[in-house]
């Protein structure tokens, strides 16, 4: 992949309770199974933190509800090749997926956090 475009998605994923904490792991073994399900939209690589301890402390103002909600997240960070249209489809899946995961984990999160940017990957030979 030595010069490859790829975009990077960032994710914040809420894990400040046994049921966030459980869809975060099926998420991000989720995301790894991709390649497999979805050959067509899977991740060419990622980082994650770790989920015990929470690493990050995370916050946002709600306009729903008047304040600003901290909670314990887990970041990750995957790189994916495609052009905007297919990365479009790309985020809706994930916004749906994320979504049945926390539902799914019986968590009373109502917000996920993704972000988009341009990466140019290139890779050294160190040899």
């Amino acid at each position: 992949m030595l010069g490859a475009i790829l975009r990077r998605v960032t994710g914040f994923l809420p894990i400040g309770t046994e049921e966030d904490l459980d869809a975060a792991v099926n998420i991000l073994e989720w995301l790894r199974e991709l390649r497999d399900e979805l050959p067509e939209l899977s991740v060419t690589g990622g980082t994650s933190s770790l989920l015990r301890p929470p690493v990050f402390d995370g916050f946002y103002y709600s306009e729903d509800r008047g304040r600003w909600v901290e909670e314990a997240v887990s970041m990750f960070v995957i790189d994916v090749p495609y052009a905007a249209d297919m990365l479009n489809d790309f985020i809706l899946l994930l916004e749906t997926e994320f979504s049945n995961f926390y539902v799914a984990a019986n968590s009373k999160q109502d917000e996920i956090g993704l972000s988009v940017s341009e990466l140019i990957y290139t890779t050294y030979d160190l040899g």
